[in-house]
């Protein structure tokens, strides 16, 4: 027998791609509710997933309701209560759904089948109940960040987040300002500071998550498991234990250059004939160098202008408290060393400048890449090194330009050498939309412009075109996740960061060996 209060309507038509129901009046649906369609017929249980709720009646006349209106505000004028007979019988609401598939068997031998059918005529809807979410544990992740949602309400007992294995596949964390997309980064930072079987590191330019940026928030200092498994890196003054931001200049690349200033044919060709002959040692050669020493050195086959460009331009970086010409002073193997070990690293960059923040990513991105590279050659390395996955803000910065840097480079081939990277971004549609094809995990939060809903809509590993809506009028903290392995769009409430962190554990865990066996 079916509880009552979980009984919403009854369907009442339409195809594979929209299931409508008829729901009474005193029930409340919700947009993005999950319900669940039970096929009269047959075994079937239907996933379905609110995406418009409209009033209905069985009035014979179109006009009828706005003359029933009518009648209601004439009894407010004159205080007289206005009545419609049988209101619980002829109104009701009108629910339109998505069917997201439908569910197969009982207890563990549940199987969830794509939308390729649909229910029998009238077949009960009612709420999902905890038997009908069990088939979801296989698609969960097992890094968390929230709770599954259903409208709004948050089912606690299912735990929602991103498998791991699939982080060297990249994954895009998308939202408009507010709605929670360093909250959430923090929360992910805390599972992986958890387990330690993921390299996890953290460019962040506005120094939020080291101790939550506000006197109200924590950071990642303040979770129990910090003081093993966090390294610090900063470019600011900050009380802990923190390291100092420090690279080497032989570590800066002319593709590190090419991503700072836009630079011409001639001014490139310098560039690279400064290297072939310098090496690592072009950088201090060009800073140190007389313009008309270089204009000989190279046989005057470079204009005095395009030599001055390079120089004022490598001066610029010269003059980086963070850039040190002591080979010996870098941090950058150090951090590899700290990811191999399933560590998160921070590197703090809000004492840098926006020039001094992206050549340090981007030396740091082209060094874990290149050294997970090398260790592909000998699997048995390779295959004791956990997935390194990058998480870079304001990801738009360096993926709206040409085709070309370190981190479309990842983007395109990161995922054969573990190096995965965690694009975040407020303004998906100004990201390159070959580099956002390549993101096979989407977490959306609240976004209001449509030109970003269509960006990743048309980039999602799952359908998400009818949920346009629902991401427009998601509130912070709510989310959807799509992957490859998700049977479709996961709708999200996130933890909050210091909720999470009073209901932890805190007695210590065992240091998983960070070893992804099932990569290959």
């Amino acid at each position: 027998m079916v509880d009552e209060k979980m009984n919403l309507g009854r369907v009442t038509g339409k195809d594979v791609t929209e299931i409508v129901f008829r729901a009474y009046r005193d029930q409340d649906v919700f947009l993005g509710e999950m319900l669940i369609g039970d096929c009269q017929d047959s075994d079937r249980r239907f996933i379905l997933r609110v995406i418009n709720i409209m009033h209905g009646n069985e009035a014979s006349e179109s006009s009828w309701a706005p003359r029933t209106a009518g009648a209601f505000m004439d009894g407010d004028n004159k205080d007289q209560e206005y009545h419609v007979y049988d209101a619980d019988r002829r109104l009701y609401n009108h629910v339109v759904c998505a069917p997201l598939g439908y569910l197969m068997g009982q207890g563990n031998d549940v199987q969830f089948r794509s939308p390729k059918t649909i229910p029998s005529h009238f077949s009960r809807v009612r709420r999902a109940s905890k038997e009908d979410y069990r088939f979801l544990e296989r698609y969960l992740g097992d890094v968390k960040l929230g709770s599954l949602r259903s409208g709004e309400q948050v089912i606690r007992h299912v735990p929602v987040g991103v498998a791991s294995k699939d982080l060297a596949q990249h994954m895009g964390v998308f939202a408009t300002t507010g709605m929670g997309k360093s909250n959430l980064m923090k929360r992910l930072a805390g599972s992986v500071l958890e387990s330690g079987t993921l390299g996890l590191l953290i460019l962040d330019p506005h120094g939020e998550y080291i101790d939550g940026g506000k006197e109200e928030l924590r950071g990642l200092m303040h979770h129990p498991r910090a003081a093993s498994n966090l390294e610090t890196y900063v470019t600011r003054e900050v009380e802990g234990n923190v390291s100092s931001v420090k690279i080497s200049s032989s570590e800066i690349s002319i593709q590190d250059m090419e991503n700072l200033w836009p630079f011409s044919q001639p001014q490139v060709e310098l560039l690279n004939a400064v290297w072939g002959r310098e090496r690592d040692n072009w950088l201090p050669y060009i800073v140190d160098t007389e313009g008309a020493q270089i204009y000989q050195d190279f046989n005057e086959q470079f204009h005095e202008g395009s030599i001055g460009v390079v120089k004022r331009r490598a001066s610029v970086l010269n003059r980086s408290h963070f850039i040190t010409r002591d080979t010996r002073i870098s941090m950058t193997k150090t951090i590899i060393e700290q990811l191999h070990t399933g560590k998160v690293v921070l590197v703090d960059l809000a004492g840098a400048s926006e020039t001094e923040e992206l050549l340090i990513s981007s030396v740091l991105a082209r060094a874990i890449f290149q050294i997970n590279q090398s260790k592909f050659k000998d699997k048995k390395k390779f295959k004791e090194i956990p997935i390194c996955l990058i998480a870079l803000e304001e990801a738009q910065r360096v993926f709206n330009r040409a085709w070309g840097g370190i981190f479309p480079q990842i983007a395109r081939e990161g995922r054969k050498f573990k190096t995965g990277l965690c694009a975040i971004s407020q303004q998906p549609k100004l990201i390159d939309n070959e580099v956002i094809s390549q993101f096979n995990t989407l977490v959306i939060l609240g976004l209001a412009d449509r030109q970003d809903r269509e960006r990743l809509s048309s980039s999602a590993r799952q359908d998400i075109s009818k949920l346009d809506y629902e991401i427009q009028t998601l509130m912070t903290g709510e989310g959807l996740i799509t992957g490859p392995n998700t049977p479709f769009a996961l709708p999200l409430k996130v933890d909050l960061y210091e909720s999470y962190l009073n209901e932890l554990v805190t007695e210590p865990k065992e240091n998983k060996k960070p070893i992804d066996s099932g990569f290959f």
